[in-house]
């Protein structure tokens, strides 16, 4: 299991209960997750990646985005996996990625995985 601490997004310090929180991943300064914070959770999430920029959006497009909470490329939410939440990605679905919260937790523990030291190559002559 994934052991969070909480940082603000912003300044990279631990924050207080406000809004926009990530989770680092231990020994991997960086790497963040919010999928162990909800993954103890019963109701299932949806992770919420915007992965395209929003200039020139129609105005509906961008309220659709703000309701979900994705100001910036690469800002990431957590969303209940509920019909309205379903109806605003669909509107939204050219913009950005969704995935389950464990397939998120899989991607993440393989990059940490990929990542690691790896044991030294010794070759004696």
């Amino acid at each position: 299991m994934l052991t969070p601490r909480i940082l603000h997004r912003h300044n990279r310090r631990p924050a207080s209960s406000r809004r926009g929180h990530l989770f680092e991943l231990e020994g991997f300064p960086g790497v963040f997750s919010a999928v162990a914070h909800f993954a103890t959770r019963r109701m299932s999430h949806l992770l919420v990646t915007l992965r395209r920029g929003t200039a020139g959006k129609p105005k509906t497009i961008l309220q659709t985005l703000s309701a979900l909470g994705l100001r910036k490329t690469r800002d990431a939410r957590i969303v209940p996996n509920d019909a309205g939440a379903r109806g605003k990605l669909n509107q939204v679905k050219h913009l950005v990625s969704v995935e389950t919260l464990e397939d998120a937790e899989r991607r993440v523990e393989a990059l940490a995985k990929k990542r690691a030291l790896r044991t030294p190559i010794v070759s004696e002559h």
